[in-house]
């Protein structure tokens, strides 16, 4: 058996060209003010909630426990506020949601490799004091998580489910996952840091789906360079 006779290989393959022209991400779309908004609801949950969590001897239990509110809390912002963004999330339970992420449980794996694009990439440039590769973090993670998570995750879930709505919960959910194993100054913050990276892959989707992938990218970018400089400065 080869591995064309895999149907949703044989989906993927067959509509290389719709992710060209098709998509449900634009490589560019449109520029909205609700661009800099999504972008300072980010930063300001992600910098509030690491720097309150950081502080707690229980951190990373208190972080576990909080992942599941988040996301129950995304569900219910986005039921009730999704519609200006194209959104039908009361057209999906949030049942949906985590039944599509078990059957298709393989899919947080195949994108578990651009982890290991850190390690070539991480030769070029310098370390910060946080000891992370400041070129690898601000410059080429925002490249290739974006075009991972945003373009090929949701494009290829869609496929799947046929649902944007549940297409990005799961990507936003597997962009969470290859984030589990980070460290920061010799801490594990995986866990700690869940939401927020959470909150910032759903943020990032809602973004890359009705403004384009470059916008995400760029936001990611900053994003990335504004929680380098604060943690040095604390």
């Amino acid at each position: 058996m080869s591995i064309l006779d895999y149907p949703l290989v044989s989906e993927i393959i067959n509509n290389l060209w719709w992710f060209q022209t098709e998509s449900v991400v634009p490589i560019f779309k449109e520029i909205s003010i609700w661009i800099l908004i999504l972008f300072a609801i980010s930063e300001v949950i992600g910098i509030v909630s690491k720097m309150t969590l950081n502080k707690s001897e229980k951190r990373v239990a208190i972080g576990v426990i909080l992942f599941p509110i988040t996301l129950a809390f995304w569900y219910g912002l986005l039921y009730s506020f999704g519609s200006p963004f194209g959104f039908d999330f009361p057209s999906i339970n949030i049942t949906d949601i985590f039944s599509h992420s078990i059957n298709n449980w393989w899919f947080f794996l195949i994108f578990w490799p651009v982890v290991l694009l850190q390690i070539p990439l991480g030769l070029v440039g310098k370390k910060g004091e946080g000891g992370g590769n400041i070129l690898v973090r601000t410059i080429f993670a925002p490249i290739y998580e974006e075009f991972a998570f945003r373009l090929l995750a949701i494009n290829t879930m869609f496929l799947i489910t046929n649902s944007i709505e549940i297409s990005l919960f799961i990507s936003a959910i597997a962009f969470t996952l290859i984030h589990l194993p980070n460290m920061d100054r010799g801490k594990w913050v995986g866990p700690v840091w869940i939401s927020s990276n959470f909150t910032l892959g759903m943020i990032m989707g809602i973004m890359a789906i009705n403004y384009g992938l470059i916008f995400a990218i760029i936001f990611h970018s900053l994003s990335n360079l504004t929680a380098r400089l604060l943690g040095e400065y604390f």
